[in-house]
């Protein structure tokens, strides 16, 4: 072919291109009904897809309680300061016993009371000079001395605050020399159980969530840094107010800085296996939906046909339904198409 053929034939195939992506006609004499559209095609194919799960959450420690006495009084020590760490059982703080200790005292005197009256009585008992009933009368009331004792020793124990696990006192709200009230909140403990984020799901994501997921977490004081998590809880029920589900997931390690309530945004990859997937700008606006534009057998006419989006990622479309591996669909040239009209297939090189 000679040089001017060649350009003639490269500035056809630009005019029917201008044409298609204008008004979806093909290139005819003036006057002609417009018979072909230029369009360009792609095979629909079948492979892994990969969604990306993408959340705003808030970092917090996996066991966190707030601890305070079970009784009120008078603070005598506290013995630990924020951010120590501390074993399971570590005296925390300790109210003024004193009265607590007196009454142990008084409970204790009166055990060895009722139990020398005990030993008297069953001596008188025994040979004869005391009726039964005063004898078992008397073995009651050292039950009911000891008794008084274990409650009395047992309630001074509670003057007494201890870690109940190991872990990190975050925050120390009390000192010495105050009072305080039963459950009044003195510490902010996290316990050993390490971080995690809790982000707030919808419903059509959580059905693809389960324990183990891996994901990506950075937090927004570190945009640079990537750490690694997985999903460890999944709520079982949304909340009320947001309609959302709680998902919590666990940092595989313990970055430097780390602190309770840091902004941090989440990233869960869900694949999907035998996923179908189409050029995003393939995708046609429907009533019910979006659409894409088929070939027919013949490659020559097209037919409008609905479909079920799965997701998008990046510039591609992964369906849920609606194409079959194999299929042609229009990716380029038929904006304007309706089903059945007539089309002319080309590729980047010239006409097919």
């Amino acid at each position: 072919m000679t040089l001017p053929s060649m350009v003639f034939v490269g500035l056809f195939i630009v005019a029917g291109w201008a044409l298609g992506g204008c008004g979806g006609e093909a290139a005819a004499a003036p006057g002609a009904p417009v018979e072909e559209t230029a369009v360009r095609v792609e095979v629909v194919k079948r492979g892994e897809a990969t969604r990306h799960l993408r959340y705003a959450g808030v970092v917090g420690a996996k066991d966190e309680a707030t601890l305070g006495m079970a009784v009120g009084g008078r603070v005598e020590a506290v013995l630990v300061e924020e951010g120590a760490r501390v074993k399971r059982g570590q005296v925390l703080a300790r109210l003024d016993g004193r009265t607590l200790g007196a009454a142990v005292a008084q409970a204790a005197a009166g055990v060895r009371k009722a139990e020398r009256d005990l030993v008297r009585l069953k001596a008188l008992h025994e040979v004869g000079t005391l009726p039964l009933g005063e004898m078992q009368n008397a073995e009651t009331g050292a039950e009911v001395a000891r008794a008084a004792l274990q409650g009395a020793a047992a309630y001074r124990d509670l003057t007494v605050l201890v870690a109940p696990s190991a872990g990190v006192i975050e925050k120390r709200m009390v000192e010495p020399g105050e009072a305080v009230g039963p459950g009044q909140p003195l510490f902010r403990m996290r316990g050993a159980g390490g971080w995690v984020v809790r982000v707030g799901v919808v419903d059509r994501d959580v059905v693809a969530l389960e324990r183990g997921r891996k994901a990506e977490v950075v937090l927004d004081a570190r945009p640079g840094e990537v750490l690694e998590a997985e999903v460890s809880e999944i709520a079982e029920q949304a909340t009320p107010r947001m309609g959302t589900f709680e998902v919590e997931l666990r940092l595989k390690s313990e970055p430097r800085g780390v602190r309770a309530g840091l902004p941090a945004k989440v990233t869960v990859p869900v694949v999907l296996g035998n996923a179908a997937t189409v050029p995003a700008s393939a995708l046609l606006p429907g009533g019910a939906g979006p659409e894409l534009l088929v070939l027919d057998g013949g490659g020559t006419r097209v037919q409008r046909r609905g479909v079920q989006l799965a997701f998008l990622s990046e510039d591609r479309a992964v369906l849920a339904g609606g194409v079959e591996e194999g299929e042609q669909v229009v990716i380029q040239g038929g904006a304007a198409l309706g089903s059945g009209e007539r089309v002319r297939v080309v590729t980047l090189g010239g006409a097919r």
